[in-house]
């Protein structure tokens, strides 16, 4: 199989293609695991195309553009876990092409090939929730044209505009991802150490990069969002606490065999192979971009498994490396069965549990579940004074309390006016049908906001209050 990729023929792009959706194809086989951050994204697209606002109307920290993107695919498909997987697979297809694409045009190897496009799409299988649609992989597209701009740079191409579109696209993938704001070191520390840029570039890089920034937030500037812009995602990373969807040691085992290979890939380019000066400056500059991927996946507030896809180009890029050093010849076939084996069997096993795998890869945490609400709130509007998402399942979100780390600056604190007033006008512009209060504050807002509160009645089900209009 890997001598097959070893061509450069563009139509290997098809068999490529044919081979994710094999991939992903029992998935859709059966009932696709549906996991809570996808809920989340869910939820953000239904919101913002009843009208919603988001920061002012919906609480939530997820990124301006990937939140756009979400509410596109509500007015197109409703909440619909298969479009985020078709769409998904496409935009993992056109980033393969754009990821081998720029390696052939900046000879990055040897040989041209289209072994790095395979690659790219295999690690994107390293486990079953990057099949979905998160921020982090729509922010890659992005990444992607930037590293190809620092390629071109390196190969003394110096015109000005390289420098001003590299820092539009890592602004543009910020607006998808936040911690992409980190690859504007690594492409410093590729100027700096590899080219001889003069100061005015640089500024123009950090130009670049504020360009989309300081448009998004004049939008929201216009409509009276810019404080919810700035705190719930400029500012988000640094005070909201970190969500553990997988134990570490899922994480440490899904990354494990990637890493395995780029470490191989790293001891074998240093082995002495033979690679011209230019191909040794890009080689460095991918070295850079996976630090800043290790540091961005540290910054992230969700800890799940698909936020390990930040490591994909530039892992791709170095495992890429090590078989294309192989010599052909059956043990280097073998080699590369190996690993997709072991890709695949993760993929797979992770979700059918293949030989125990559950040990390693417990997923619970991760799933949406039924819920002893779940019967009660099909169908209705409901607000959730708490972390327990899985009850919008089979509901709607009513007001702008999404995320509770963000909800709680208000919620918790009904003794100021200002507090008060805001939460009267949330709920009376989006009453919710049914409330479900894990934290014990309802009794208090009710007894604060007393309009709202003789609206509600306890239903005798511990933490669940329903509007008096609608019958039980």
């Amino acid at each position: 199989m890997l001598s097959f990729f070893r061509l450069n023929d563009p139509y290997r792009l098809i068999v490529i293609f044919f081979l994710l959706v094999f991939i992903r194809f029992p998935f859709f086989l059966g009932d696709f695991p549906l996991i809570l951050p996808e809920l989340q994204w869910m939820l953000i697209g239904e919101k913002m195309s009843a009208g919603s606002q988001l920061y002012t109307e919906l609480w939530d920290d997820v990124a301006p553009f990937s939140a756009t993107v979400y509410w596109l695919l509500d007015e197109l498909f409703g909440r619909s876990p298969w479009a985020y997987h078709i769409l998904g697979i496409f935009l993992v297809i056109f980033q393969g092409y754009l990821f081998n694409d720029l390696l052939l045009r900046n000879r990055a190897y040897n040989q041209n090939t289209y072994v790095p496009a395979f690659i790219y799409i295999i690690l994107m299988n390293c486990f079953f929730d990057f099949s979905s649609l998160p921020p982090v992989l729509m922010s890659l597209t992005f990444i992607l044209l930037a590293i190809n701009n620092i390629f071109k740079r390196i190969d003394n191409q110096t015109k000005d505009e390289f420098f001003l579109n590299t820092g539009i696209y890592l602004g543009l993938a910020t607006l998808f991802y936040l911690p992409c704001f980190l690859f504007l070191f690594s492409t410093f520390l590729s100027l700096l150490f590899f080219t001889g840029s003069i100061p005015r570039r640089y500024l123009l890089l950090v130009y670049g990069l504020y360009v989309p920034l300081v448009l998004t937030w004049f939008y929201y500037y216009w409509n009276n969002g810019e404080v919810g812009f700035s705190i719930n995602f400029l500012q988000s990373p640094f005070w909201l606490k970190p969500n553990f969807y997988v134990e570490l040691k899922t994480l440490a085992a899904i990354i494990g065999i990637p890493l395995l290979y780029t470490l191989l890939s790293l001891w074998s380019i240093n082995r002495g192979s033979r690679f011209v000066n230019y191909q040794v400056r890009l080689q460095y500059a991918m070295f850079f971009v996976l630090v800043m991927a290790g540091l961005s996946f540290f910054i992230t507030k969700d800890f799940a498994p698909y936020q390990l896809i930040i490591f994909v180009p530039a892992m791709a890029f170095f495992i890429s490396h090590y078989f294309l050093l192989l010599k052909t010849g059956i043990m280097s076939e073998i080699k590369f069965s190996i690993f997709l084996g072991l890709i695949i069997l993760i993929n797979w096993g992770s979700v059918y549990n293949f030989f125990s795998l559950e040990t390693w890869f417990n997923i619970e945490n991760m799933l949406v579940k039924e819920t002893k609400w779940s019967a009660h709130v099909k169908d209705k509007r409901v607000l959730l004074l708490g972390d327990n998402l899985h009850v919008y399942k089979e509901a709607q979100h009513a007001t702008p309390y999404l995320n509770w780390q963000l909800s709680q600056l208000q919620l918790n604190y009904p003794n100021y006016f200002d507090n008060i007033s805001d939460i009267y006008q949330k709920f009376s512009s989006d009453m919710p049908e049914i409330i479900i209060d894990e934290k014990q504050i309802a009794p208090v807002l009710f007894e604060k906001i007393p309009l709202i509160g003789n609206s509600y009645e306890d239903t005798g089900i511990p933490g669940m209050y329903q509007l008096k209009s609608v019958g039980n």
